[in-house]
């Protein structure tokens, strides 16, 4: 087992967060490498099923996105299911989902290039359409 200062590779930090979730939501792109190659999961989820490619999506690190990918990190996992204001189960968001909403162009490209499809999670939002035309 690999260990940063003290903390497991696997071990959840602030908000469920591993090493992994907060080295793709700083843009370390060495350290995302690294704790791979010492068998971090690419797709390591937090208890809201946020993984890391979702993290580097919403603060739009595409460096740190494409290793991710490049690494097995999966495009179409959603996010927990959660409720509407009115309490319809709704489906998760997908990376490509998270990159649009939070208007991460640069990432919402890299995904749509390794086809990422806009409706995994049933959604396509009226800023994603905008942001790819």
């Amino acid at each position: 087992m690999f260990y940063v200062q003290g903390f497991s590779m696997q071990k959840a930090l602030h908000e469920d967060q591993t090493p992994l979730h907060i080295a793709s939501r700083l843009g370390e792109t060495d350290i995302v490498q690294l704790l791979l190659q010492h068998m971090a999961h690419p797709d390591a989820a937090t208890t809201n099923g946020y993984t890391p490619l979702h993290i580097s999506a919403r603060e739009g690190q595409v460096e740190t996105a494409a290793v991710l990918l490049e690494a097995g990190a999966s495009h179409s996992l959603a996010t927990k299911v959660g409720f509407s204001p009115i309490h319809f189960p709704q489906k998760g968001f997908t990376p490509l989902h998270v990159a649009a909403k939070y208007g991460s162009l640069d990432v919402t490209n890299l995904l749509l290039q390794r086809k990422a499809l806009p409706d995994d999670a049933g959604k396509v939002s009226i800023k994603f359409t905008a942001a790819v035309q």
